[in-house]
């Protein structure tokens, strides 16, 4: 009898153990999952493909045109890693600068849909700060990392991070907009830092990141121009810089106050905000205006991704 309590006993106990580990596995999995969910890197390198070699291999690759955007039609999720090694070797200028304007729109597109993905998720936790829940460790967590990205800083807890000042400044930038400056900074995608370091828009970059010198580097001068892995990330790097630097607040302003009266917010309005991105000043900005208006890139600044 006493065998049989014993063994009962011992039975009941590996019971609880087993339990425990249970129950412990199950909260470390959904720990996992919400570090995955708040904190992962939101970009899918995977889905970014090299580019073919041969253009008709990446004409098939890309899948659309533009005349088709104009009319309505929903861009293809085709995101190229870097740009196409052939761009440079067509002669003819209007196709050279077509098939430029098609491999950076999905990533403009892509990289606008994830600042509308981490507003929509910046809104939900204003409305469950609002209903006094508290955020758990990861939401605080991916709210400090949202404000030092657009350089907020906080006014203390998490809950107090400046919503206003945040929602201003996480905001799309207009196709147009971000197809001409790609344009002017790379040589329509013929530059050297183009092809080396998928550098579209002329980043300089101090200190010990990657970046490429330029070959024609002022005596003394120890800027580079910032290098990417994937040419996506050149562009999240420009909007990022759009909607915090300092120099382009009266930007901010311009585009906000556009969206508060409705409509599509204008690529060609904004220019004239741009002077303190070049040092030719209102002489970029003039160029701006003739690229979007030459290659009629407004009709781009209603384009959207095809549904996943």
């Amino acid at each position: 009898m006493r065998s049989d309590r014993l063994t009962g006993t011992l039975a009941l106990s590996a019971l609880v153990v087993l339990a425990v580990a249970t129950t412990g596995l199950a909260m470390l999995q959904t720990r996992a999952a919400r570090e995955q969910v708040w904190l992962a890197e939101p970009i899918v390198f995977s889905r970014h493909r090299p580019p073919a070699q041969a253009l008709p291999r990446v004409e098939a690759q890309l899948g659309y045109d533009l005349q088709a955007v104009g009319n309505g039609y929903a861009v293809p999720r085709s995101f190229l890693a870097s740009l196409p090694p052939a761009l440079g070797e067509v002669e003819r200028a209007e196709t050279r600068k077509a098939l430029f304007i098609r491999t950076v729109l999905p990533l403009i597109l892509r990289s606008n849909e994830l600042i509308g993905e981490d507003r929509a998720r910046l809104s939900r936790l204003k409305a469950k700060r609002d209903s006094g829940a508290a955020f758990d460790r990861f939401e605080e967590a991916w709210l400090l990392r949202l404000a030092a990205r657009y350089r907020i800083k906080p006014n203390g807890a998490p809950e107090d991070i400046g919503w206003a000042a945040l929602e201003h400044r996480m905001q799309p930038v207009p196709p147009s907009l971000a197809i001409a400056q790609a344009a002017i900074e790379s040589g329509w995608g013929t530059s050297r830092f183009a092809a080396e370091g998928r550098a579209i828009y002329g980043q300089w970059l101090w200190g010990d990141g990657e970046g490429i010198v330029p070959l024609k580097r002022a005596e003394g001068a120890t800027h580079k121009i910032r290098s990417f892995d994937y040419l996506i990330q050149s562009v999240v790097a420009y909007m990022n810089n759009l909607n915090r630097h300092p120099a382009y607040a009266d930007l901010r302003r311009r585009r906000a106050n556009a969206a508060a009266a409705g409509g599509t917010v204008s690529g060609l309005d904004l220019t004239a905000a741009l002077a303190q991105y070049s040092e030719r000043r209102e002489a970029y900005v003039d160029d701006l205006q003739a690229i979007i208006t030459g290659n009629r890139l407004d009709r781009l600044d209603n384009a959207r991704l095809a549904v996943r």
